[in-house]
């Protein structure tokens, strides 16, 4: 890991950042103001109309215009050790330098390389984190960043020539398809613990990472070193019509255009869906209740498995430990997809699951959970086997704020986030790596608003960190 550290990783090519004119916030230092007044005083009505605040001691700001180009903008927060957030300075401080490796970044930390390689699209695994980039490059059809002592960022040398690899990758990186066709693109990537799925428009799904329990969707290989591993496969067995694909923590999911489920992976909970408490390793069809119903998402973050069809019932297989199943079964384990019966809750649609909690939103905008654990309901309450709605007023739902709503739900190994109609990001589970970006590490009980000076239109859960895209404000 120290030669990890020691070496550099691959650069991505580009300018140096310069902000977008004209800034929220243009702050010019007191010794500036006389001349700006001065410019201001003989330019157009438009700019001079613009207002301008004069102190001697804090200097002039400018503001934007209502009419002011709203840019994209990206926060990471969390667990900095593994260079999942994909900040260099983070793991590697400049030489000279008096700042320290960090272990936890507790506030949304804006990434600046996204201002000049825009990003469509991001998935979370367990300390390492991939971005899909706009458009279509050969060098960046795939980024990757943080741990790669699997391979699930791909092949990467410490010097080239030298045949040792890189164990952490400090900032993204290109992750090399073996495409054939030139305007390949890739749709839609996920992590899981070790391991990376990428769909692809043209040439199917490829894997890549850990595969000792058959995740990557291709027999395991007894004694196989994932440490400097330069497979990537393409997997097999799935029909042409795979539309997204989900990793649970080992294992995976491929959901077609038409609802149906494929998995392959762990399944010693069950998880696998299959019918089995044994390891797939080459995608099977998923039966069960779900036969026949159009699934259109899934989550999985550990043992348990939440489906959601297009009609809005919900449906969940896998370890019930925590009485994530508990509406239907006595056991602990369930091997195939069964339908909850989730009465007076409203349609639910979307799903979201942690290790021991179960959640979804319904067309309302309310959450419910059940489970084991921080629930969301207050430090008292972490044990129901029932959906129980958080109440709405702890997303900021009041008299001032009578129509809002959340619209999003995202969940981690342990915590979860909440998008509200007006970018405003809710945080609660627990913290102790910081990844509810809060600023500190302490285990949050019920929904809170993140300070992020940006409108969050996604965020996405790592094990221990987040990755939230948004737009700036005017």
């Amino acid at each position: 890991m120290a030669r990890a550290f020691r070496s550099s990783a691959t650069k991505l090519k580009g300018q140096a950042f310069m902000p977008s004119k004209p800034m929220l916030a243009e702050h010019v230092t007191a010794a500036c103001a006389a001349k700006l007044r001065c410019e201001l005083s003989t330019s157009s009505p438009a700019l001079a109309a613009k207002r301008i605040l004069d102190d001697d001691d804090r200097g002039v700001f400018r503001y934007a215009s209502e009419k002011e180009k709203r840019t994209p903008r990206m926060y990471v927060w969390g667990y900095a050790k593994t260079g999942a957030l994909g900040v260099r300075t983070f793991v590697k401080p400049e030489r000279g330098a008096v700042a320290k490796v960090r272990d936890v970044q507790t506030k949304p930390y804006r990434l600046k390389f996204a201002d000049h390689y825009p990003i469509r699209d991001v998935a979370c695994g367990y300390g390492f984190t991939v971005y899909i980039p706009k458009g279509r490059s050969d060098d960046y059809m795939l980024l990757g960043t943080g741990l790669n002592v699997d391979s699930q960022l791909g092949y990467h040398e410490t010097r080239k020539g030298s045949g040792v690899s890189l164990g952490l990758v400090a900032q993204p990186v290109p992750i090399h398809l073996p495409v054939i066709h030139q305007n390949t693109k890739v749709v839609n990537v996920a992590c899981g613990r070790a391991h990376t799925v990428v769909l692809t428009d043209q040439e199917g799904v490829m894997s890549l990472g850990n595969n000792a329990f058959g995740q990557c969707g291709r027999s395991v290989v007894k004694d196989e070193k994932y440490s400097s591993n330069r497979i990537i496969s393409k997997v097999k067995g799935l029909p042409s019509n795979v539309s997204s694909v989900v990793c649970g923590k080992d294992s995976t999911f491929f959901l077609t255009g038409d609802g149906q489920v494929y998995s392959c992976g762990i399944s010693s909970c069950g998880q696998s869906g299959a019918g089995v408490y044994s390891d797939v390793s080459i995608p099977t069809l998923i039966k069960g209740d779900i036969e026949g119903e159009k699934i259109v998402q899934l989550s999985s973050n550990g043992g348990s498995v939440l489906a959601l069809s297009d009609s809005g019932e919900i449906y969940g297989w896998g370890s019930s430990e925590y009485y994530q199943l508990s509406s239907v079964t006595e056991e602990i384990q369930v091997n195939v997809p069964r339908h909850l019966p989730i009465h007076r809750c409203g349609k639910a649609i979307q799903v979201a699951v942690t290790e021991t909690v179960c959640a979804f939103l319904n067309t309302d905008g309310h959450v419910y959970v059940w489970g084991c654990g921080i629930l969301g309901l207050g430090p008292e309450n972490n044990l129901v086997k029932q959906p129980t709605r958080i109440p709405e007023v702890l997303f900021g739902h009041n008299e001032l704020n009578p129509d809002s709503r959340v619209v999003q739900l995202a969940s981690g190994h342990g915590h979860f986030a909440g998008i509200k109609d007006n970018g405003d990001l809710y945080t609660w589970g627990y913290n102790s790596m910081a990844s509810l970006g809060l600023g500190h590490k302490k285990d949050q009980y019920f929904p809170i608003k993140v300070i992020i000076a940006a409108e969050v239109k996604k965020v996405v859960c790592g094990a221990d960190h987040m990755v939230a895209m948004a737009k700036s404000v005017t």
